[in-house]
């Protein structure tokens, strides 16, 4: 069971709290681009990387963009990953909202 915070507002007993509850990862976390544990009242607690980048609010609030630029920005990311995956782990993360992806506008179509 995870967790995301709003805007990844925390404070420093956030993930103590959460582990209290039973949670076993979270989300709120750009500083590194692959999971990883972090002791957190001495057990393990994963955290699962989330991305600014390929992120959904980002590519169509901040900067307008339209779902082909957003389409054609992840096969790019993507492609790149693919490529440095041929010599160490790489993982691609997407953010995307139900109120933004989820209405019919954004909607990326592909060739029939």
């Amino acid at each position: 069971m995870g967790f995301n915070a709003f805007w990844m507002r925390g404070t420093p007993h956030t993930l103590g709290s959460l582990q209290s509850l039973g949670f076993t990862y979270h989300i709120d976390d750009v500083s590194r681009d692959e999971p990883f544990l972090i002791p957190v009242n001495g057990k393990p607690f994963a955290v699962v990387p989330y991305t600014l980048g390929m992120n959904d609010i980002v590519q169509f609030e901040g900067r307008n963009a339209s779902a082909e630029s957003f389409g054609r920005e992840l096969k790019d990311e993507f492609d790149v990953l693919h490529a440095e995956a041929a010599t160490r782990r790489r993982m691609m993360s997407i953010s995307t909202h139900d109120r933004i992806a989820g209405r019919p506008s954004p909607i990326i179509t592909g060739p029939a």
